[in-house]
């Protein structure tokens, strides 16, 4: 019988980071960019303390972003009335040189975040 491992296992988005991604897809109007966030999947995340770090990668086939006058990173919405999350915080998405999605930075604006929180609103 085969073992697994950890990393045998999936990466899943947390609540709060595919609700951003969702909103930054609804919400910038970047062409390509609902389309590489529905493909999207998680595979690192680093915790800091005071926010988090996740690696997305994309399939090579998806349309890349044309990055000439988007300004990177992509800024996110605004996190509000999070337990977990001290003063609100805010988010980015950085992109590739190649126009991939590549890092989704989720930060609290005070000393604690907690990325387990699923009770939070978006806002500009």
């Amino acid at each position: 019988m085969r073992r697994t491992s950890a990393f045998d296992q999936k990466m899943e988005y947390t609540t709060l980071e595919r609700s951003v991604l969702n909103w930054m897809g609804s919400h910038t109007h970047i062409p390509n960019l609902p389309q590489q966030l529905t493909v999207s999947q998680p595979f690192e995340r680093k915790l800091t303390g005071v926010g988090s770090y996740t690696k997305l990668k994309v399939p090579t086939d998806a349309q890349p972003i044309n990055t000439c006058g988007i300004q990177t990173p992509i800024i996110g919405p605004w996190i509000k009335d999070a337990p977990g999350i001290q003063d609100d915080g805010g988010s980015l998405l950085f992109l590739s040189e190649a126009g991939y999605i590549d890092t989704l930075e989720i930060y609290a604006i005070g000393y604690s975040f907690d990325e387990s929180t699923t009770v939070f609103r978006l806002h500009d």
